[in-house]
């Protein structure tokens, strides 16, 4: 990876859309990067018809397009100082297929957005088209902190625009290498200081007291050389944050204590079985307290 050319930037003109608009714009100036806005107009329920369609629905597609793109236009707010390439896109059908299939199709190799968690459990859930997108899509995916009403008390999400420290997540599978040459690639681009976060597997409390705690210097001994040989392997020296407990927990504290404005992690996917990291994907960028970058 050597930066980021093509930023697509899924629209849904929310606050929280309009929230990270900064984002965008930030790194598109610092990669040089052009920007996709896209927006998804969803297909009326009952479109289709059926048992229940009383009379039928007309959607005229094509002036509801020319709306939509004529509001993308103006969506960023851009200045004098900077003009990029900007391009709006409105599209009918399902968001979350949209968006990886535009993705996929016009060479995007950063997909920024939001994160929404709707519903009695939300402060459990990505929204669905977050969690569909970071599941299917090849490219990275930029995700806003994930706001909820249990997270009312975390930071503004403006104060890590300018992103100055970044945090790396890596599990001790040899994928991780690689994860952590995107991470200085990304860090150095942004002239932002970098560290490694590891989460150490916690022991389960069992009879056996008095060794409890040899065998937790053991693992952390263990885990330890095991991020040394990665940083070896990848041709780095970084500062680690090593901890004992869930992963997403572990991340969570680690960022707040060194005040991470962009966590960077493993793209995960829900059936894939390569590493503790990856299988808590979900659960990082839910409880994340600044914005997280799936490479």
């Amino acid at each position: 990876m050597t930066g980021f050319h093509h930023i697509l930037f899924p629209v849904d003109f929310s606050e929280r859309c309009r929230a990270v608009r900064p984002f965008v714009k930030s790194l598109a100036r610092k990669f040089n990067a052009k920007i996709t806005l896209l927006h998804t107009l969803g297909v009326p329920r009952g479109f289709y018809g059926g048992v229940d369609a009383s009379y039928p629905i007309a959607v005229d597609w094509d002036a509801m397009k020319d709306d939509t793109v004529e509001q993308l236009q103006k969506f960023l707010e851009l200045d004098e100082s900077f003009q990029p390439e900007v391009r709006a896109v409105a599209v009918v059908g399902e968001a979350a297929a949209e968006i990886v299939d535009y993705a996929a199709a016009n060479h995007v190799d950063l997909i920024m957005m939001p994160t929404h968690g709707y519903g009695p459990f939300r402060s459990m859930l990505l929204g669905s088209i977050t969690a569909k997108v970071l599941h299917d899509c090849e490219c990275p995916v930029w995700t806003a902190a994930h706001t909820t009403e249990a997270h009312k008390e975390a930071p503004s999400l403006q104060q890590h625009v300018k992103c100055e420290n970044v945090m790396c997540a890596v599990d001790s599978t040899p994928d991780a290498v690689r994860l952590i040459k995107q991470a200085v690639d990304v860090a150095d681009s942004l002239h932002a200081t970098l560290r490694l976060i590891h989460a150490v597997p916690p022991v389960d409390h069992t009879p056996m007291t008095r060794f409890e705690d040899v065998f937790r210097a053991d693992l952390m001994r263990i885990s330890r050389e095991s991020v040394m040989k990665l940083q070896d392997q990848a041709g780095t020296h970084l500062d680690v944050c090593m901890e004992m407990g869930p992963v997403s927990k572990v991340v969570h504290a680690a960022s707040l204590h060194h005040e991470a404005d962009l966590v960077m992690i493993g793209h995960g996917r829900i059936h894939n079985t390569l590493g503790r990291l990856r299988t808590n994907a979900y659960s990082i960028v839910r409880e994340a307290p600044c914005p997280v970058l799936s490479v």
